[in-house]
């Protein structure tokens, strides 16, 4: 053990002790930099809840439906009670994965608030149109209907402003004439019980020819509202139509080859895209009856009855169905013979240079006969002919004395193979000589057709050329 006497100093000893004033130093410099730390923490702090605050702030958007404000409320609520509970759990402090994942969460409400103003915009500019709508050109029940969808979801529906259908045979109607025409036409007189007792002859005056009137229903049907009536009326008359009738406009849609068109393949031919003049809609409307007669709007003006003449020598002679057709007995001198017709049928249009009007009258066969033949026109202004031998009824339609022609619609076609019901055709005048000599027709063809005329019949192809006709003779 080492012993210290009471004089020893330490001086010379190895052993040195701290400086006071250094330690105290050091101190001091240790507190001031905890100073300035907790200085910079609170400043950073500070600025994260400076950020926050900005970040946590959604200003609404004004809204004009109750629904989408309190939509807006609950989306804006969500978003700030799910960021100021992260920072109370993170003791004030986000990290930067928060800010990212924050930033994103205020994209997507922000978004949002983008669309709800996108729709507001759109319904505004909606009413302010339907407001200025006078006459209703938009459906007004339609318009409503929509508009309070808008206000339970805030999205506006795009069918908001819908169109109401206008009549197209009310605007063709109403269309000035381009080129008037005067025909005389040959109608029935009926008694009180529809019995006709007689005929008259008017003068018809139509405002458009039925090409003009054809050309004015395609422009009409480019107005949204009368299509949209034109396209329910084609739904109509494929409801209402004979299936022969349908069948013959939309065969090409048919496409299980049943002969019929149903309603999955009427749907089909609506929605076709090909051009204007294909469509099926459109082709149906050019030829729909009620429009022509609206487009071509005919007036009937003074008539005056058909006065009772006697036989082809016109002796005066009252015509007696008792006494036999022929030469010098018949009712030839009846029927009016006028120029120029033109008449689909089957294989194409015919041009005849004369016919018989027999509209007006029945001319349904009693019965089902053969028919040996059919001329198809050659594009050549003649005929082509093709065995037939198919019996069926039919309607009389016209017949030319200088082609010696007739034009004959099928009422039924027994056999059902070659020709359907409802199309037009064109036979040999001997076909129906019998049938023109009886009711309601009583005429005699060989009266009528011309004496001179030599037919130019072709022996290797067996059509007619130019104006010629089918020689009786040979026929």
């Amino acid at each position: 053990m080492i012993t210290f006497s009471p004089l020893y100093t330490g001086i010379d000893s190895a052993v040195k002790f701290p400086d006071l004033a250094q330690i105290n130093k050091s101190k001091e410099r240790a507190l001031e930099l905890q100073v300035k730390a907790e200085e910079e923490k609170y400043k950073q702090s500070l600025k994260s809840k400076e950020e926050f605050m900005k970040g946590i702030a959604v200003d609404p958007v004004t809204t004009v439906s109750n629904a989408m404000m309190v939509k807006q409320a609950e989306k804006i609520k969500e978003y700030t009670d799910k960021w100021t509970s992260r920072l109370r759990k993170n003791e004030g402090e986000l990290t930067d994965a928060d800010k990212v994942e924050m930033q994103i969460d205020r994209n997507g409400l922000r978004g949002w608030q983008a669309q709800l103003q996108s729709n507001q915009d759109r319904y505004i500019t909606a009413k302010n149109t339907k407001l200025k709508d006078t006459q209703d050109y938009y459906d007004p029940k339609k318009f409503e209907e929509k508009e309070q969808e808008f206000f339970r979801t805030g999205e506006v529906p795009v069918d908001i402003l819908d169109v109401r259908p206008q009549s197209m045979t009310a605007y063709l109607s109403g269309l000035k004439a381009t080129k008037e025409e005067t025909t005389p036409v040959v109608k029935d007189i009926t008694d009180a019980t529809g019995k006709v007792v007689g005929q008259r002859i008017v003068d018809v005056t139509t405002k458009a020819t039925k090409e003009q009137a054809q050309r004015d229903i395609m422009y009409g049907m480019s107005e949204e509202a009368r299509l949209k009536q034109v396209v329910l009326d084609f739904d109509n008359w494929f409801k209402t139509a004979p299936k022969n009738e349908v069948y013959d406009l939309l065969r090409d849609y048919d496409q299980n080859k049943n002969g019929v068109v149903d309603p999955a393949e009427f749907n089909l031919a609506k929605s076709a895209s090909v051009d204007v003049e294909s469509n099926p809609i459109t082709k149906w409307a050019i030829n729909y009856q009620p429009y022509l007669d609206a487009a071509m709007g005919a007036k009937e003006g003074v008539s005056k009855p058909i006065p009772t003449r006697g036989g082809a020598g016109g002796s005066g002679t009252k015509f007696d169905w008792n006494v036999e057709v022929g030469a010098g007995h018949n009712r030839n001198a009846d029927f009016e013979v006028k120029p120029d017709l033109e008449i689909d049928t089957e294989g194409g249009t015919v041009s005849l240079p004369d016919y018989i009007d027999f509209s007006g009258i029945p001319r349904t066969t009693s019965d089902a006969r053969k028919i040996s033949a059919v001329l198809i026109p050659d594009g050549r202004g003649g005929f082509t002919e093709q065995p037939l031998n198919e019996g069926a009824t039919f309607d009389i339609i016209t017949y030319s004395p200088s082609q010696d022609v007739a034009v004959i619609k099928l009422k039924d076609n027994t056999s059902k193979r070659t020709f359907r019901e409802g199309r037009n055709l064109v036979v040999k005048g001997s076909e129906v000589s019998d049938l023109l000599k009886r009711k309601p027709f009583g005429i005699n063809r060989e009266s009528l057709l011309p004496k001179s005329e030599t037919p130019a019949t072709s022996k290797t192809t067996g059509t007619t050329t130019g104006k010629s006709r089918w020689d009786k003779n040979k026929i």
